[in-house]
């Protein structure tokens, strides 16, 4: 805050570069003798994920393989992966169930997380078919979607 700031009636606060650490509530007290005034602010810090799609190379040969989204150095940690089908045969999508996922926090705070979906070649898609990895976060106005397709 600056003095001339202040006479003109301005006491915000403002914080250059911020951390997840500076994440929470800030207390303004101001005092105009005779009068004083006081207000609560909560800041919530939101980082934007990244997204990567990868596969294991036994899925073209028609082996059992899976394939992982791997979703990295978000925050908070609340974040909603999930796996969908586009059938090529019915052109109907479907949920899928994810089969592991695993999540942890990076030394800078932020969190990552890898969804793992297991793909059978006698009961799982089929050729053409398109698996889509939809995540959801605070930080995102919508889902962020990648794809892959079945060879």
């Amino acid at each position: 805050m600056y003095d001339k700031d202040l006479q003109q009636g301005n006491a915000s606060l403002s914080i250059p570069n911020i951390q997840i650490t500076d994440e929470g509530n800030y207390r303004c007290f101001v005092i105009f003798t005779p009068d004083s005034g006081s207000a609560t602010s909560t800041l919530q810090v939101s980082v934007k994920p990244q997204m990567r799609l990868s596969y294991d190379r036994q899925i073209e040969d028609g082996i059992t393989g899976s394939v992982h989204c791997e979703v990295s150095n978000f925050y908070p940690e609340a974040v909603k992966i999930r796996w969908v089908k586009s059938s090529k045969s019915n052109s109907r999508n479907s949920p899928l169930e994810r089969d592991n996922s695993v999540i942890f926090r990076n030394s800078d705070g932020t969190f990552s997380e890898t969804s793992e979906l297991i793909v059978e070649p006698t009961t799982g898609p089929e050729p053409g078919d398109v698996l889509f990895c939809i995540v959801s976060h605070r930080s995102l106005e919508e889902e962020m979607t990648l794809s892959f397709t079945m060879p």
